[in-house]
């Protein structure tokens, strides 16, 4: 598992990807002055 932060200004995003041999799936969320957007990816 690896995961990334960034606060900046009035917004904020968190990504989490975990893996498991060459597979992996990501969780994506970002929030800027709105309710939070989250995004999957999975390969």
């Amino acid at each position: 598992m690896q995961v990334w932060t960034r606060e900046e200004s009035g917004g904020a995003w968190i990504r989490v990807t975990f893996t498991q041999g060459d597979r992996s799936s990501s969780v994506f969320c970002s929030w800027n002055g709105y309710p939070p957007r989250v995004d999957i990816d999975e390969r």
